[in-house]
């Protein structure tokens, strides 16, 4: 997957001058597709997944390509580009209809803590609910209807750039969809660079949004729904060695230190040559390990029917 810089067809690229096209290439990257025993999955959306910054040349030059295996395991399996920003190219999603990943996990923004409407919001809904029955399934139906709550304050408190940012995205897009067959006239050239510079302001004033939802953010983090809660953050985790090795090799001043020995060295026993000073990490999950333990053998507990009503067992 990805951009192979090469197109399959001349129909799948466009610009003022056609000639520069070879067909040489063209047969010689369907060749190699052969050659690999791979195939393109179906393709639906938009023609084209790269646009020249001026707008007069765009190619489809990203693509899955995909093993017979793959096609037989997710037959369903489609390809098509999203909205483009202001960058060259198009991402391509590769999605199958038959397989469901279920619903995305709930988390919690850190712009929320920073709102001081959010505390009263959590507090006037959790104060509101009146539910019977026993103390577990109590507290799973609340945070369940708090939740709700919190995603319709956070769609009306913080949409609003959003909002903004996927208006002018669409605009531009649209643009370039009516546009695909023909060259941009100099009207419409100006057209789309306000439009781009446009979009560009707007990705701005709601980047540090997007950053928090970043996925990649919560891997290294924690998801809040499972590691967050029971395991310690990397961040965190890291830190907390740092000022153990402060400690250890500056003598507890706040500079830093050359460390002579390895850290792992160093949280070895001291019959293998180490200290015997504990590793933060192993030691968090050596206690997880003994949680579940408890969980195991102490079901009937009202904690442990709270914990298995909330993330299963």
């Amino acid at each position: 997957m990805g951009d192979f810089n090469n197109i399959r067809d001349p129909m799948e690229r466009m610009k003022v001058c056609q000639r520069g096209m070879k067909e040489s290439n063209i047969q010689e990257f369907n060749e190699w597709i052969d050659d690999m025993e791979v195939e393109e999955a179906p393709w639906i959306g938009r023609k084209f997944t790269w646009f020249r910054p001026n707008g007069i040349a765009r190619s489809k030059l990203d693509r899955f390509l995909v093993s017979p295996k793959w096609l037989t395991k997710w037959p369903g399996s489609i390809q098509h580009p999203l909205d483009r920003n202001f960058f060259g190219h198009c991402l391509v999603l590769l999605r199958s209809k038959v397989v469901d990943w279920g619903p995305k996990p709930f988390r919690v923004q850190d712009c929320w803590l920073l709102n001081k409407s959010f505390k009263s919001i959590v507090k006037e809904c959790w104060l509101s609910q009146q539910q019977s029955g026993w103390g577990g399934f109590v507290l799973k139906e609340k945070i369940k209807k708090l939740k709700e709550r919190l995603k319709t304050w956070n769609r009306d408190r913080f949409g609003d750039t959003l909002k903004k940012y996927k208006k002018i995205e669409g605009e531009l897009n649209q643009l370039e969809v009516n546009l695909a067959d023909r060259p941009l006239s100099p009207q419409q050239m100006i057209i789309r660079k306000q439009l781009q510079e446009d979009l560009w302001i707007a990705a701005q004033s709601h980047e540090s949004l997007l950053r928090q939802k970043a996925r990649a953010t919560w891997v290294k983090e924690g998801d809040c729904n499972s590691r967050f809660f029971h395991l310690i953050p990397k961040k965190v985790n890291d830190k907390l060695v740092c000022l153990q090795c402060r400690f250890l090799w500056g003598g507890g001043s706040d500079t830093n230190k050359i460390g002579w020995i390895k850290w792992d060295t160093v949280c070895l026993p001291k019959e293998k040559g180490g200290l015997g000073i504990k590793d933060i990490s192993t030691f968090n999950m050596a206690m997880l390990g003994k949680w579940r333990w408890n969980l195991f053998h102490d079901e009937g507990q009202l904690w442990a029917k709270i914990l298995v009503s909330k993330y299963g067992g």
